[in-house]
């Protein structure tokens, strides 16, 4: 470096105005830089008193010929108006017969004529020179004062900082007074005393460096505090480095240079024991870490507690391999120090429910051994917590009631529980005060003694179970209010709880799309406490919708906005969120997501040239899968973590479509039929590390076209074409190996199994057999299959009071319910339509009833039921006029959701309680 500063010595500006007051314009010797440095200079080289030197020789010639001629050693010559004076290099001058002013001929710079003997500013240079008979002085300032001989070429420098005297310039010179080696450079000199003590002092404001060899092998500023690389505060000495970390630098190191070459420990700033209350958070601030030898490389924290969790302020930039950085027992993470210290800037703290006592956050850190001998190093550090206890808030929970439609439903169960318990036990260590109502039930009142009640309102203990609830005529469901439980000693008030109220029956919730238009409900999905499905009300098209615990419908959002809906479906409540595939006219259909805080979001444009109609959501290891198009690589599997990280498999290379179907979680792993363009659709799966792999290949002469994956007795069976028995039944055993279980239907035709379902021990089916019709088959426990004798073309299976339930048709009563019991035999449920066939459907199980649609010939296509007893009946005829087309059941919290038109209007969203 200080060799470098050498090539800008002449290329620095300098000011006149540094000279003004001490040498004057005509190149004479001021009377006040008597005794100065640059008078030292002048004298020292010669000065302008050359009278009994060269001067005088040169004078002493009378030869005016304009040749050369030889005169006291010299060549002398008289041309154009001057005398020149010739003794070799370095010495050739001419006098201006004129003026008389002499001048040298540079020919170790400038190769030009220059004023000797006398200083002149040097606008080119921005300096004041002399240029003397052995050598030239250069004045730029009092910090930049050189001398050049013109003899040896050396330079030296005045040395304004140190040792008051000229010293060598430009070179390295070893100096036995200070012992150490000097450069001397235009802006800056350079002491080298061994590989550790090496410095520089900058001649501008006398700042000096040191070259950190111990650490980050840079310059660095000496004797002064900075803040490092690593965000410390460091003070270099000549023995030794001072770190301050932590905040305000209240923690302090001392790195002895001569221990540098091995890898200390990293060093653990932690502030005081800490003192927090029972159930608040505890806010730890000021823990920093400093490992020296690490630098800008990665360490390791591990932070633990036993009683609670705690959360990071900041964990940009950390790699998490335990925990994520919030509200977590155990966390281990990597990062530069910088990112880790700004994480421990404040770490938040919460105990266990109800957690009194004492708790440590214990840290550890690892230096992963990126510097010096002796590997790695770890250190730890424990700081306690206090946890004071404090007079807890009663708890209080969510309960349910229910009763029949115009009649008083008592509010009874209330929760109330003082104990100081994580756990609702019903115990009270201080009685009750008092309830109040926060807020009203919709679609009724509440009574207390006749009395109505208004939101608000408190009611003592002792009256509670008196109050009651009255619904609207003719309306049944559910509907909710919210209460709190204040306790008499302290005054202390829970947290608000939900009284839920089921009002049985079955009713419209409400008519989404208002006339006989049809709003269409389908999907019905819980997440988050609510009902959420997909509906069209006429304006907005087929958009999200909820419907709460009170009862109340609203829209989500409108995703397209317009008439045309984004059609959302594929409910998928995945990581604190609900996961779908909705269009908008912007990106076509994408997967979208909402989130427990109600907010709406599009994940991702998979396909930002279309749409990529994710579908087949599926969650497996912890990480929600679905198949999807990205507009080059054809419909593949998609994977989508908790930190909606994307990714996907390319099974079938380029732009055309594996198309996973299928997916089914199997023995660890994920299994889907999938065509890779080499093998047709075969049995593929996904392992727990992320790779896909082709089970096997069934069907050697193309596709098997595997369908119907049902996990039953430790192996998954499904619905798969070998190329020479046909479609028939197969599976794969625990250890991945495929085979063919029955060949129903001998020959190429295939049996083509569908409905797989597990009952009993046993596995039943519909297969097309040689009665050339659907039947259904049975396969037991040892792999045998038979026919079970009952109708044809069995569908809907549906398991139901230890039975097994679907509609078949006998040839004899047309389409009606059947049950196969737990001895295997098979019977006729009900001739629901004794004129021809009911068709049942959509079988439901709903508390101890089974419910399904069927069609008695008389009503139309209604709501059935059937009871634990065997008793099937009619439970609603919605429509009076037509069919009310039941559809789309949902079960949630014992009722039943579905879809009706009542025939006024249009197919709605209905209830039944």
């Amino acid at each position: 470096m200080c060799a470098e500063e050498n090539a800008n010595v002449r290329n620095s500006e300098l000011l006149l105005e540094l000279l003004e007051n001490r040498i004057v314009l005509d190149g004479t010797v001021d009377e006040h830089m008597e005794g100065s440095h640059v008078t030292d200079a002048v004298q020292a080289d010669g000065g302008s008193d050359d009278a009994g030197g060269v001067v005088s020789v040169l004078e002493a010639v009378d030869y005016y010929d304009g040749q050369w001629h030889e005169v006291n050693g010299w060549l002398y010559q008289r041309l154009n108006g001057f005398d020149f004076w010739y003794a070799g290099t370095h010495y050739y001058y001419a006098m201006e017969l004129a003026t008389g002013y002499w001048f040298w001929y540079d020919d170790l710079d400038s190769n030009s004529w220059e004023p000797c003997w006398e200083w002149y500013y040097d606008y080119s240079l921005g300096a004041w020179v002399l240029n003397g008979t052995d050598g030239s002085s250069y004045y730029y300032n009092e910090d930049h004062y050189f001398y050049q001989d013109h003899n040896t070429e050396a330079w030296v420098w005045w040395d304004s900082f140190d040792d008051l005297a000229w010293e060598s310039a430009f070179t390295w010179f070893y100096d036995f007074a200070d012992e150490a080696w000097i450069w001397n450079d235009w802006n800056l000199s350079c002491w080298h005393y061994d590989a550790d003590h090496y410095l520089y002092q900058e001649h501008d404001n006398g700042t000096w460096f040191w070259w950190d060899s111990i650490t980050d092998n840079q310059w660095e500023p000496y004797q002064t505090w900075f803040t490092g690389s690593i965000g410390a505060q460091v003070y270099n000495d000549w023995d030794s480095t001072t770190y301050h970390f932590g905040p305000g630098g209240e923690y302090s190191y001392v790195q002895q240079h001569d221990e540098a070459l091995v890898n200390a420990a990293p060093v653990i700033g932690i502030p005081g024991p800490l003192t927090g209350s029972e159930d608040t958070e505890v806010s730890i601030d000021g823990i920093a870490v400093l490992d020296v030898d690490a630098a800008g490389n990665d360490i390791q924290v591990t932070l633990s507690v036993e009683h609670g969790s705690f959360s990071l302020h900041n964990s940009t930039g950390l790699h998490f391999s335990v925990g994520d950085g919030s509200h977590d027992t155990v966390m281990v993470f990597t990062g530069n120090q910088i990112t880790v210290n700004n994480a421990l800037t404040q770490v938040l703290y919460q105990g266990i429910r109800n957690y009194n006592g004492s708790d440590a956050l214990e840290i550890t850190v690892d230096d992963q051994g990126h510097n010096g001998s002796g590997g790695a190093h770890s250190s730890s550090q424990s700081l306690d917590i206090t946890i004071d206890a404090v007079n807890d808030a009663p708890l209080t929970g969510d309960f349910a009631v229910s009763g029949d439609p115009g009649t008083d439903i008592a509010i009874t169960g209330w929760i109330f529980d003082d104990s100081a318990d994580s756990v609702l036990g019903g115990s009270s260590a201080n009685d009750p005060d008092h309830v109040t109502i926060v807020d009203l039930p919709n679609h009724g009142v509440l009574y207390l003694n006749g009395t109505l009640i208004a939101a608000g309102q408190d009611v003592s203990w002792a009256d509670a179970n008196a109050i009651v609830f009255v619904s609207d005529p003719n309306w049944s469901g559910y509907t909710s209010f919210h209460y709190t439980v204040t306790e008499t000693d302290g005054g202390m008030t829970s947290d608000r709880a939900t009284a839920r109220i089921a009002v049985h029956g079955i009713g419209l919730v409400e008519d989404i799309h208002v006339g006989a238009a049809n709003s269409d409900p389908a999907g019905f999905t819980q997440f988050n406490g609510d009902t959420y499905f997909s509906a069209n009300d006429g304006i907005h098209g087929h958009e999200l919708w909820k419907f709460n615990s009170s009862g109340l419908i609203t829209l989500v959002s409108d995703v397209n906005p317009g008439q045309n809906g984004s059609y959302p479906a594929g409910f998928t409540v995945f990581d604190n969120a609900l996961y779908f595939s909705a269009y908008s006219s912007t990106h076509g259909y994408e997967l979208w997501k909402i989130e427990s805080n109600g907010v709406l979001s599009r994940v991702t444009d998979i396909n930002i040239s279309g749409s990529s109609n994710p579908a087949n959501l599926t969650i497996f290891n912890g990480s929600l899968y679905f198949t999807a198009y990205n507009g080059t690589r054809g419909t593949e599997l998609w994977k989508l973590d908790t930190n909606d990280v994307l990714q996907y498999w390319d099974i079938r290379s380029g732009s055309a479509s594996s198309n996973p179907t299928e997916l089914t979680l199997f023995n660890g792993e994920l299994y889907f039929s999938a065509n890779d363009g080499t093998h047709g659709a075969e049995v593929w799966k996904l392992d727990s590390s992320g790779i896909a792999s082709r089970v096997t290949d069934i069907n050697l002469s193309g596709g098997s076209s595997s369908k119907g994956f049902t996990v039953f007795q430790n192996a998954l069976y499904f619905s798969a074409d070998d190329g020479i028995n046909g479609a028939e039944l197969w599976k794969i055993d625990s250890s991945g190996a495929a085979s063919l279980v029955w060949d129903i239907y001998a020959g190429p035709t295939g049996s083509w199994p569908l409905y797989l379902t597990a009952f009993n021990d046993a596995l039943y089916f519909s297969a097309y057999d040689t009665t050339a019709a659907y039947q259904l088959w049975m396969m037991d426990s040892n792999g045998v299959a038979s026919r079970v004798l009952c109708g044809s073309y069995p569908l809907g299976f549906t398991l139901f009071n230890n039975a097994l339930y679907f509609s078949a048709d006998d040839g004899v009563t047309g389409s009606e319910l059947w049950k196969v019991d737990s001895t295997g035999t098979a019977s006729l449920v009900a001739d629901i339509n004794p004129t021809g066939s009911s068709s049942p459907e959509k079988f439901t199980v709903v508390g101890d009833s089974l419910y399904f649609r069927a069609n008695d010939g008389v009503n139309g296509e209604e709501l059935w039921k059937m009871d634990s007893s065997g008793a099937v009946s009619l439970f609603r005829d919605i429509n009076p006029s037509g069919d009310s087309s039941p559809d789309n059941f949902a079960v949630f919290n014992g009722a039943l959701y579905f879809s009706a038109n009542d025939g006024a209007h249009g197919n709605e969203f209905w209830i039944l309680v």
